[in-house]
């Protein structure tokens, strides 16, 4: 009975000695030189491996209680943890439900590392419980220089030439045309700077060397000099390192190398963290908008209202005309037509409309009693001539009875 007994309690205290987590180093380098990065593959032999992770790193060191000159590379984050890093930020592993995982670390030991032996421990931290591999000799030396091969040659008389050093003079500024304030921020919010967006409306890029931006002219704040290449049809942004505008009325001028001014505007009041923005290049209109920054620039917080005009329809005059009756036009009638051409329209080009619009139903009118004229004429001729055949052939009598009626 009491051999039974030791048997369990000998199986007992053995399943748990095989329980508790062992790291053994697999494959690495052995020897380095400082800052040179390795791999080290190692195992993890566990009864309870789950896929939730372990945190890794590699310790390194002359002893075993100075294990602090390696560093440890966390791909997630692409950087080098040394050992007194927070676990939370090296590599985590993760493994699945077997007996033994495998897996490797990038490491690398630093400039203070101990030259010659050294010891390398690979930690494990699981649930704030830390777990380490046996200890392993790791040899740390100076790279060895490459020899180079030293080639002896004759001495021989070289001349000496001796030049005069050439001064790369300075590009000559130059006062371009068609460059533009286009937006400025004159009340940032507190903290940050005030700026000015400058505009190159050309077709090819320029570089405004030492060109200056200035408030009131002779007034207020000393012309603040600067230096932008600015790409064709392109915009360009020069934040000024102290404040140089009022928050209300002021005024903004850009100025050549020659301080002669190429733009500027006026504003009376201005919004926090509100820009000015120029609303066209054809004057200098600009108005309260939200910051575009090098940018085309975005829509008037308080737009122009446009005026929009409406036509009155024009009636066009009924004519009715009998076209059995003609009748010539009499003097009152030339007193309609005139009627016909006033017009009482506000609106441009709406006069000129209506008149030629009479116009060409006064001369379709006109037509129209020729027309009926002429026909009536020839329809009389016609009858006239009908009548005297008829007459005729009846003998001179009643020729002479017809000339008489």
């Amino acid at each position: 009975m009491k051999k039974i007994i030791v048997i369990l309690l000998f199986c007992l205290f053995a399943r748990n000695a095989w329980a508790t987590t062992k790291v053994t180093i697999q494959d690495y380098p052995l020897q380095i030189y400082p800052n040179q990065e390795f791999s080290v593959v190692f195992n993890i032999i566990n009864d309870f491996i789950s896929s939730d992770g372990y945190y890794v790193k590699g310790r390194i060191g002359s002893t075993s209680a100075n294990l602090n000159k390696g560093e440890t590379y966390n791909p997630t984050t692409n950087n080098w943890l040394s050992d007194t890093s927070s676990w939370d930020s090296f590599p985590i592993i993760n493994f699945n439900n077997d007996t033994i995982a495998t897996a490797s670390a990038k490491l690398r030991v630093n400039q203070t590392v101990f030259i010659e032996n050294n010891l390398l421990v690979i930690r494990i931290n699981k649930n704030g419980k830390n777990y380490d591999s046996s200890s392993t000799a790791l040899l740390v030396f100076e790279p060895t220089p490459t020899p180079t091969e030293t080639i002896s040659l004759s001495p021989t008389i070289t001349p000496i030439v001796s030049f005069e050093p050439t001064e790369i003079p300075e590009p000559t500024p130059i006062s371009y045309n068609n460059i533009f304030i286009n937006e400025v921020m004159v009340n940032p919010e507190s903290g940050s700077n005030e700026w000015v967006e400058i505009y190159n409306d050309n077709d090819f890029s320029v570089t405004l060397s030492n060109w200056y931006l200035d408030d009131i002219e002779n007034a207020g704040s000393s012309p603040k000099s600067f230096s932008l290449e600015i790409p064709a049809k392109g915009y360009r942004v020069f934040n000024l390192s102290s404040s140089m505008f009022n928050n209300d009325a002021d005024s903004v001028s850009l100025l050549d190398f020659n301080k002669n001014t190429k733009d500027s505007f006026e504003y009376q009041s201005s919004t926090k963290e509100k820009t000015f923005g120029r609303t066209t290049f054809d004057n200098d209109d600009f108005c309260l908008q939200e910051p575009s920054y090098e940018a085309i620039n975005n829509g008037c917080l308080n737009p122009i209202p446009t005026v929009s005009l409406t036509t009155k329809p024009v009636p066009t005059p009924t004519l009715f005309f009998s076209p059995t009756t003609f009748s010539p036009p009499r003097p009152g009638n030339v007193q309609l037509i005139n009627q016909l051409y006033t017009n009482d329209s506000q609106v441009l080009g709406a006069y000129t409309e209506n008149k030629q619009i009479i116009k060409s139903t006064n001369n379709k009118l006109v037509n129209s009693f020729l027309i009926i004229s002429f026909s009536y004429s020839l329809l009389t001729i016609v009858s006239v001539s009908l009548k005297i055949k008829l007459s005729y052939g009846k003998g001179k009598k009643n020729f002479s009875s017809f000339l008489h009626s």
